[in-house]
Parts: structure tokens; sequence; C-alpha cells
């Protein structure tokens, strides 16, 4: 039995999205056997084989993303800091 027959919807989010698709695409090569085209076995092969190519890694430089984190903190902070002082001012 195929996860397609027992679920009515599958869904996810990153990989999940796509073992899900995966899950429920059908075998357009059989089609009135109403089989789907993977089954989670074969996405297991195709992850541990071609997991590189599917998730590329990219590195950010540790500066820049510390920078980033810094300048997050500045503006939610500031704009924390002015919401409280407008609330407290207008009770």
């Amino acid at each position: 039995m195929a996860i397609k027959d027992i679920f009515d919807m599958t869904a996810g989010t990153s990989t999940g999205s796509i073992l899900a698709a995966g899950l429920a695409y059908p075998d357009l090569n059989n089609m009135e056997t109403k089989k789907p085209a993977f089954f989670a076995d074969d996405l297991l092969k195709i992850y541990a084989e071609r997991g590189g190519e599917i998730f590329v890694k990219k590195s950010l430089n540790w500066l820049i993303t510390a920078g980033i984190i810094i300048i997050l903190i500045v503006v939610f902070g500031s704009l924390s800091y002015i919401a409280g002082n407008y609330i407290y001012d207008n009770k």
C-alpha cells in the first residue's frame, strides 16, 4: 500500500514538501495501476546519492552574518523602545 492511498493530502516545508510530492507523484508509465512513481526507499536513495546536488551549501562570511544580526537587534530594539514609550505615554 502506498502513502497516497492512506492520506487524502500530504504537505511539508522545505525537504518535507519534496518528500510529500515524491510520495504522491504518479507513475506515468503505469497509470492504470495507480501506483506512485516513488516509495520512501526510493526517495531515501535519491537523497543519499544526490543530496549534495539538491542542497548546495552557501557560506556567508561570519563578519557579514554578525553585522546583519547587530543591525536587526538595533532596528527591532529601537522599534520596541519607541512602541513601549508610545503605549506608556498614551495610557
